[in-house]
Parts: C-alpha cells; sequence; structure tokens
C-alpha cells in the first residue's frame, strides 16, 4: 500500500527529504569516535549506565522538506557550527553574547527535529517550528540552559524528553490545552537542558549550575563557571520535572 502523503513539519509542504537529526557537519566531527551511545535506565533500585552500540544521533528522518532541509537548516547549521563543534569538543569556555541566538535556535533545532521520531509524544506546534523556521530563534517562551558533561567524546550521546500536558486560559479567559516538553541532551562535553511554556516554579535544580542562553542573558556566557555533570547527574537533571511536577499552565 502506498503511504499517506506527509507534509513538512516546518512549512507545511510536500516533498520529503531525510533530515539528520544532528547534522551531517557534525557527524562527521565525531566521525571514527563514536561507537557506543549512553543509555540510563532507572529502576526501584537505582539508575544504571548502560552502553550500546552505534550512534544515538546518526537517526534520519523524513519529516523535512526540501527547502527548508537544503535552505535556512543548512545556512543555520553552519552559522552554529564553530561555537557549537568547540562546545562538544571542549575547546569553547567563553560563548560571546553575539552567539547566543544562533546558538539557541540551533540547540531548538535538534530539540524539534528529534521530537518528529514519535508524532504521539511530540510537544511542540507547527507555530513553534514555524518561528523558528521564519525568525531563526528560539521560540519566546521557551528557556535554554547549558553545563558541562565529563563524558567522554565516544560517550557524550544522551538525548531525554519528557512531554507534559496542562490547562491555561488564552487572553480572553478561555480555557486552553497546553503541551509543553522538559529536554536534556549530551553532545560531547556539552549538556544542554530545555523546557518550553515554562511558567510553573520548577523546582529541583539545587546543586547544578546551568547557564541560561535563551532568552539570551545579555552578556558573554562563562562555562568555566558551569557544573559538570557526570552520566548519574545528567539523568538527574534530565528527570528533574518528572520528579518535582510540572505545571505548564
Amino acid at each position: 500500500m502506498p503511504r499517506d502523503q506527509r507534509y513538512c513539519a516546518f512549512c507545511g509542504a510536500a516533498g520529503m527529504t531525510k533530515q539528520h537529526v544532528f547534522g551531517k557537519r557534525l557527524l562527521a566531527l565525531l566521525k571514527g569516535r563514536v561507537g557506543t551511545h549512553l543509555i540510563l535506565d532507572r529502576s526501584p533500585s537505582g539508575t544504571e549506565t548502560k552502553k550500546r552500540p552505534g550512534n544515538v544521533w546518526s537517526r534520519q528522518l523524513r519529516r523535512v522538506c526540501s527547502n527548508c532541509n537544503n535552505g535556512w537548516m543548512r545556512q543555520l547549521e553552519e552559522s552554529a557550527y564553530d561555537v557549537l563543534s568547540g562546545l562538544i569538543i571542549g575547546d569553547i569556555t567563553t560563548i560571546s553574547r553575539e552567539y547566543h541566538g544562533i546558538l539557541a535556535a540551533r540547540l531548538a533545532l535538534v530539540i524539534m527535529v528529534a521530537s518528529l521520531s514519535k508524532d504521539e509524544a511530540d510537544s511542540i506546534s507547527i507555530d513553534e517550528r514555524g518561528n523558528l523556521r521564519l525568525r531563526t530563534l528560539p521560540p519566546t517562551d521557551w528557556q535554554i540552559f547549558l553545563c558541562r558533561s565529563d563524558c567522554t567524546i565516544e560517550e557524550g550521546q544522551y538525548y531525554y524528553s519528557d512531554c507534559f500536558t496542562g490547562e491555561a486560559v488564552d487572553a480572553s479567559n478561555n480555557p486552553i490545552n497546553l503541551k509543553a516538553h522538559v529536554t536534556t541532551f549530551v553532545l560531547g562535553k556539552l549538556c544542554v537542558h530545555a523546557i518550553s511554556k515554562g511558567y510553573g516554579n520548577l523546582k529541583g535544580y539545587s546543586g547544578i549550575n546551568i547557564a541560561p542562553i535563551w532568552p539570551a542573558p545579555g552578556a558573554d556566557i562563562d562555562m568555566g563557571a558551569t557544573s559538570i555533570l557526570n552520566p548519574t547527574k545528567v539523568f538527574e537533571l534530565s528527570s528533574v520535572a518528572r520528579r518535582h511536577g510540572f505545571p505548564p499552565g
């Protein structure tokens, strides 16, 4: 049977092409050094770190049209490459304010593409994706934080996203349903933590120093002042919203 026609998750056009979640150029950066990735399992007895073969970032999804893939997405990937690759390797310790918007947009793109792998768990709207496409900036109600990972480059592959639902009211005081996500991932030496619609008083960050990059802080970011998280601490950061509750409304 022929497959149902799919349309681009960012612009609504037809003509799907394969899009790497991570980006081909950054995959080449890790080529030859990435033979395994980490899986962190939680059980009643505690947290266990396991290794799995292959590169978790090499997956490709056919959910993006050719114009987006070869147009603004490629331009965004190229614009952010130098600073992002330096953070992944651990060579960059300061992020100049001029790179905050473009780097935050590039990290938002990773999250938005990765979320397409499971439609039922996709908490990102077409409006949020359209915002990134048109403005090359993350949505205004997203928060994106950075810190460091002590994983080796080979093991610096981890991705976890939690989808939450809630209720709120719009400008006319009409009830609306909200979807939000809390996403944490590791790229080599870089750890990223992102929240959408984070209006609630989310707790549980004590003992972890994460630097906000979006909304842009207006001053250079000193990555040397951020926490260096081992795999267990990465898992704790990724599960903080689930453990402490996340009211998106």
